[in-house]
């Protein structure tokens, strides 16, 4: 059997532009920021050497070690949420596009009025990324690997 009797196989293969990749680059640090903070909650409490502390609830009103332990809970949901928004950006799910434009416009809503109304813990990082992860989840060409612009529609590109 000679090399032209062989079936050729076409594969297409789309190259994943470098802004998915730097989305989801974001979307992992942000991850490991967040894995780190309710690590550093629960640390502080005592609860990895220690266990559980006694007095979390006082009838069903936590304490403030309580509040803590809720604040780290929260922050090990939100790092697990961006692992997986990050994952499904590098596979180009349109859930993961959605799901990270609504977390980022969120982000910038209480950075914003973090900002306005004086905060002095106001982190401008996570208001810059934001921004910036708005933007390139905006691109043309990044709209239309996820499905969310067809690319037959109309746009400032082809009028160039």
């Amino acid at each position: 059997m000679s090399l032209r009797e062989i079936p050729q196989v076409k594969t297409r293969v789309e190259k994943r532009p470098i802004a998915i990749t730097i989305v989801g680059l974001i979307a992992v640090i942000a991850a490991f920021g967040y894995f780190m903070r309710g690590f550093l909650i629960l640390e502080n409490l005592g609860i990895l050497k220690n266990g559980m502390p006694d007095s979390i609830v006082i009838g069903i009103i936590p304490t403030e070690a309580g509040l803590q332990l809720i604040i780290g809970i929260y922050y090990f949901v939100v790092s697990i949420s961006a692992y997986l928004i990050a994952i499904g950006l590098i596979g180009a799910h349109r859930w993961s596009w959605v799901a990270f434009m609504i977390w980022s416009g969120f982000n910038m809503i209480v950075g914003l009025t973090r900002y306005f109304y004086g905060a002095p813990e106001s982190n401008y990082l996570y208001l810059f990324l934001s921004v910036v992860v708005a933007y390139i989840l905006n691109l043309s060409e990044v709209q239309k690997l996820f499905g969310i612009q067809k690319p037959e529609e109309e746009s400032y590109e082809n009028y160039e």
